[in-house]
């Protein structure tokens, strides 16, 4: 275990040195309009957002929980092409600040919506090509139930947080309290999401863990 957090180290070194642009970006996005602690996708996290959406070059983009904004942003800063890219965010300050963060930082492609994700992802037609999952984690396995089919064959889903804190492979006696909810519900998602024929699906030991899925 000693070896493999050094090697976790050493990958953390690397990325921040190969981006220290980004890393500068990130960490100006997260201290913007500081309102209260907001959770933020962790740095590898948001270059491994990055380097996804450059490959795949996503047109129509779904983000369920805009958070502080540092996804948003890696996600879509070496896109030039978007025609809908759409943010879900129902916390009523952090979509406040999330309209600053957005005209602060140029992010004029993303369309940020005050909603519940659940509601609104009942009443929505419009399909998808890449869509990230970043919000409570007692309701992943609904909001996958609901975009399932709104993502394009070969289209992207990636999924945060997928380990929590690794308390997913923790005992039960070893977890906080007011994390046992949210881990059982993480194991229910990974372990429905593993096993969905309709996606190709792996989990990378990035950040606090992130799943990659190709609809097929």
């Amino acid at each position: 275990m000693e070896l493999f957090e050094k090697l976790i180290n050493y990958n953390t070194l690397l990325n921040n040195d190969a981006n220290k642009e980004l890393l500068e970006k990130y960490t100006e996005i997260i201290q913007a309009e500081y309102i209260h602690f907001i959770p933020a996708v962790r740095f590898d996290s948001a270059l491994f957002l990055r380097l996804f959406a450059m490959l795949t070059k996503p047109r129509n983009i779904l983000e369920i929980g805009f958070g502080s904004g540092v996804s948003s942003y890696f996600i879509a800063e070496q896109l030039y092409e978007v025609d809908n890219f759409v943010s879900l965010e129902r916390d009523t300050a952090r979509y406040e600040r999330g309209k600053k963060i957005i005209s602060q930082f140029n992010m004029n492609t993303v369309n940020l919506i005050h909603c519940d994700a659940l509601e609104y992802l009942s009443n929505d037609d419009t399909m998808y090509d890449f869509i990230f999952i970043d919000a409570g984690k007692n309701d992943y396995t609904k909001y996958l139930h609901l975009i399932k089919d709104k993502l394009v064959t070969s289209g992207i889903l990636i999924c945060d947080n997928t380990f929590f804190n690794a308390n997913v492979v923790k005992e039960e006696s070893d977890i906080q309290k007011n994390h046992i909810k949210p881990t059982h519900s993480m194991k229910e998602f990974n372990t429905y999401l593993a096993n969905l024929k309709c996606f190709n699906t792996s989990f990378f030991v990035v950040g606090d863990g992130m799943s990659l899925s190709i609809k097929i």
